[in-house]
């Protein structure tokens, strides 16, 4: 009794959470969410601060850095708390699916001025995140902005004003915003960024953000199309294989579903077990995972790699999301 008790507890929480507003951007995430996660996404560039980031070939995401905080104001308490979110917002943008530099890289620019182009040049990565914290009369204001480092422009840019309170409570409460709308941005980037289509890289991202802007029959089609011809130049790309299985699954759990591909679905089955046996702890492929279950009708075990998904990243709302519709 206990155990089932604490089960419908943690469905109690996911279902309030989603029809509370997590619902527009939970259905955002579950379309594109652009990466596999946790194991494959070593942090790069740890032996030296102006270390240029290595990626491997078959890696098809761009390499982004966060870099520390700025402490405004005379608070002593600030320079704590900007170290403290800059550390858990790199955790959090790597166990969500990116390519993150470590904090050790990015350390030596603690107070410098930022010129995205000529950090984007040291460290060889593609984006940069960069931001502030500033508390004042017990209100804390946190700045973020997403900047492509190839041009110097800045592709996003929020802030957020809160009272001042226990730092986890803040952390909970921005840190998902913050590390949605990174990926959000830079999945509808790298899809207008200028290069051959015939590009691996270029068609994940372009079918990624297809979803993300809309959703029919014609329209999965087309992204899977978009995902199969990344895979066919990409043969082991476990990111191709996540993006080709989520494509697949939406004919029988997207929200507008229609119809229901058997043969599709099988595959996508296949596609994830062969990504997940190169990549176990990624969060997205075990989310994938989830979608494929439920597709086949095994909700049980679809909660299970729901929850699994969650407990690897904690801003998987997609997973929150489907997790309470799964349990209803």
């Amino acid at each position: 009794m206990p155990q089932v008790s604490h089960r419908r507890q943690r469905i109690a929480i996911a279902f309030t959470a989603a029809v509370s507003g997590l619902l527009g951007v939970a259905i955002a995430a579950f379309l594109l969410w652009p990466g596999a996660g946790h194991p494959w996404i070593s942090a790069v560039g740890m032996h030296s601060a102006l270390k240029p980031t290595t990626v491997s070939a078959g890696d098809l995401r761009p390499p982004i850095t966060v870099l520390p905080l700025s402490a405004l104001g005379n608070s002593t308490d600030q320079p704590d708390l900007a170290a403290i979110l800059t550390e858990d917002l790199t955790t959090d943008l790597s166990r969500g699916g990116l390519l993150v530099t470590s904090r050790a890289t990015t350390s030596a620019f603690l107070g410098r001025t930022i010129d995205a182009v000529q950090i984007g040049r040291e460290l060889g990565v593609r984006y940069i995140v960069d931001g502030s914290v500033e508390q004042a009369s017990g209100e804390i204001r946190v700045t973020e902005r997403l900047a492509d480092a190839e041009t110097g422009a800045y592709l996003w840019a929020d802030r957020y004003d809160r009272a001042a309170g226990n730092v986890l409570d803040l952390e909970d409460e921005i840190l998902g915003r913050i590390v949605n709308s990174v990926r959000r941005a830079l999945v509808m980037r790298e899809a207008d960024r200028p290069g051959e289509i015939s590009n691996a890289a270029r068609l994940i991202w372009r079918g990624s953000a297809l979803l993300n802007k809309a959703t029919s029959r014609k329209i999965d089609a087309e992204a899977a199309r978009l995902f199969e011809r990344a895979l066919e130049i990409a043969p082991d790309s476990v990111l191709a294989k996540i993006r080709l299985a989520n494509a697949l699954a939406l004919s029988a759990v997207g929200p507008f579903h229609t119809y229901y591909d058997i043969d599709g679905v099988r595959r996508a089955r296949d596609l994830i077990d062969s990504a997940l046996a190169a990549a176990p702890n990624s969060a997205a492929a075990h989310f994938s995972k989830a979608q494929v279950l439920r597709a086949q009708g095994d909700c049980q075990d679809a909660i299970d790699e729901y929850e699994i998904t969650i407990a690897l990243d904690r801003n998987a709302t997609s997973a929150l999301l489907c997790l309470a519709i799964v349990s209803l």
